[in-house]
């Protein structure tokens, strides 16, 4: 309905986007949970173009990314389970 839509565009809206290639690697390895899942090749640049899309879209978006490319720059960008539920709790 247009009451719905018209809602909906008011209220706030919020992406947590997550990117992850490389399995496997760092703390959560330690038991070998992940090694058995093989590296991925797009995960990183698909979530750059999901926030890149989100950003460049009318409505008011507040983006989050976390994936290996942002996690070099600064650890809580690292998409680590920890990181992701820290996020969740924050939004």
């Amino acid at each position: 309905s247009e009451t719905g839509k018209k809602e909906w565009k008011r209220q706030k809206k919020i992406a947590l986007v997550v990117g992850v290639n490389n399995y496997g690697t760092g703390v959560e390895d330690k038991e070998k949970k992940w090694t058995q899942i093989s590296k991925l090749n797009y995960a990183v640049s698909d979530s750059q173009k999901i926030a890149g899309a989100l950003e460049s879209w009318q409505e008011d978006y507040e983006i989050f990314v976390l994936n290996d490319e942002t996690g070099k720059a600064r650890e809580e960008l690292r998409p680590t389970k920890k990181n992701i539920e820290r996020k969740i709790a924050e939004i």
